[in-house]
């Protein structure tokens, strides 16, 4: 199940991207780098909004909330009701102030630093290119501008993308922790303390 929404979330960004550049030598160019991350299990995008972003102008959609931090320089953070945040072009030194004033809008339970999954993306605005857009590799997509419609939706792929890696690894952990203690169990006969711990700090953050 997890494997197959990724599929499709991936699959978003290439029926995005259908065209091919012009060709016309090496033009101007932007390169706006992306990065997702996954930071609680629900994010109030409301209060979100209300608490630290209400001066900035802002978008709704139905399960996120685009910020426009600075326009001219492409900079925009996209949050998500279900606890993932896409940054465009802000720069990493800013990354953790964002996110620890994002986190304080979380609903659900707060995804721990160490465990917390980062997806990385990159847009090249090119003014020059002759189609809408055009995905170069899995990595990379090539716009003439990007406007709100390519943030909404390389934001909900990149949003999609990096809360399923989170729970990929997340079912990869409990399947090798209840491996582990069937072993142990059908070798003692009872469950020891260090197999409990491990047990429900599995539940914990699942």
């Amino acid at each position: 199940m997890v494997v197959r929404q990724y599929q499709v979330a991936r699959s978003s960004l290439r029926t995005f991207g259908v065209a091919s550049s012009s060709g016309m030598g090496d033009p101007p160019v932007n390169r706006i780098g992306v990065q997702a991350y996954y930071i609680a299990r629900g994010i109030d995008i409301l209060r979100v909004h209300a608490s630290s972003y209400g001066s900035r102008p802002t978008s709704f959609q139905s399960k996120s909330l685009t910020i426009t931090v600075d326009e001219a320089k492409g900079q925009y953070i996209s949050v998500f009701k279900y606890g993932s945040v896409v940054l465009f072009n802000v720069p990493e030194d800013e990354h953790s102030e964002h996110l620890l004033s994002i986190r304080e809008a979380a609903t659900g339970m707060s995804i721990p630093p160490n465990l917390q999954h980062q997806e990385e993306y990159l847009i090249v605005a090119d003014p020059l290119l002759s189609s809408k857009c055009t995905l170069k590799s899995h990595d990379q997509l090539t716009v003439r501008k990007l406007d709100s419609n390519c943030v909404q939706i390389v934001g909900g792929v990149m949003a999609q993308t990096v809360a399923l890696d989170y729970y990929a690894v997340l079912v990869e952990k409990m399947v090798e922790t209840f491996m582990d203690m069937n072993v142990r169990l059908g070798e003692t006969g009872k469950i020891d303390e260090v197999s409990s711990g491990e047990m429900h700090a599995c539940f914990q953050h699942s």
